[in-house]
């Protein structure tokens, strides 16, 4: 499938989080016109036992059997769940241990966003968590949305983040709602000075100081968004990155969450970065990770 018309996939387990996810692949492939693929992943079955080679092909015949009948099913949720037709989704099943083979289909086919599911007021179950680290796309993790007409995108202002900047300004305009691009700016180690004891003490920054951190750092986010038209909130806010991002995502009641992610490959692909595996397992509103590339 070529890049330009690559789909969005969804992931399902039937569960009620996986309803969620197809409705939320559904309505963000209706929105970007893409494609929409439904899978899910069986456990492998088959075992290949040199002693009894004859049940090598009823093992084949069961699990092309259950194959058949899981894309049935899999093709009845995404009928229920959305309003699209027959012929208008695509229905795959894979084979294997649910998260690697997830992250197989990622690097195998050409995926837009990879949806997948959770529970409401929980965090990720492992098989979300291991696909958030592994997988090569951008990843959806979808959520209930308790209070739409607020998109919240967060940077750290590196070149390589402006990917995740575009993808909260496209959906605050495809979903009419409000934006705020927000960067944490946090603290820089102060100084050791001596005092009249002999004894060290941390020197305390100025509200001058502080105040021109804030600044410069609007500044460099009025430049990142200085191609794209519409009204943002522009914050840069002093704390830690992860709890102001909570923070901010609750006062605000946003719909979306909006973080990167640097991609690697091979092992350093594990490093999801703490700041957005907190705001993944912790927000209660769907969240977009985009993969960064560099």
């Amino acid at each position: 499938m070529p890049e330009s018309n690559a789909a969005v996939w969804v992931a399902s387990d039937f569960s009620s989080a996986s309803d969620e996810a197809v409705r939320q692949a559904d309505a963000w492939a209706t929105r970007i016109g893409r494609p929409l693929v439904a899978c899910h992943v069986l456990p492998e079955l088959l075992r290949v036992n040199p002693l009894f080679p004859e049940r090598a092909q009823a093992q084949q015949e069961s699990l092309d059997a259950l194959r058949e009948h899981v894309l049935a099913k899999l093709e009845r949720q995404v009928l229920t769940v959305t309003r699209r037709q027959p012929g208008e989704f695509q229905t795959v099943v894979e084979v294997g241990q649910a998260p690697s083979a997830l992250v197989r289909l990622a690097e195998r086919e050409a995926m837009h966003l990879l949806v997948i599911g959770a529970e409401a007021g929980h965090g990720l179950g492992s098989t979300a968590r291991r696909v958030m680290h592994y997988a090569p796309v951008s990843v959806l993790v979808a959520r209930p949305v308790a209070h739409p007409g607020h998109v919240l995108a967060a940077t750290d202002l590196s070149d390589p983040a402006v990917p995740a900047v575009e993808a909260g300004v496209l959906e605050a305009r495809v979903r009419g709602a409000r934006l705020t691009v927000l960067h944490c700016l946090e603290m820089p180690v102060p100084p050791l000075v001596d005092t009249a004891m002999g004894f060290p003490a941390w020197a305390s920054y100025t509200e001058r100081e502080l105040q021109g951190w804030r600044e410069s750092g609007r500044q460099r986010l009025e430049a990142m968004v200085a191609g794209h038209a519409g009204v943002m909130d522009l914050r840069c806010e002093l704390g830690e990155a992860s709890q102001v991002i909570l923070e901010t995502a609750v006062a605000e009641r946003s719909e979306l969450v909006v973080v990167g992610s640097h991609g690697h490959s091979g092992i350093r692909r594990v490093l999801l970065g703490s700041v957005a595996e907190r705001v993944v397992e912790e927000v209660q509103a769907p969240v977009l990770v985009v993969r960064l590339k560099g």
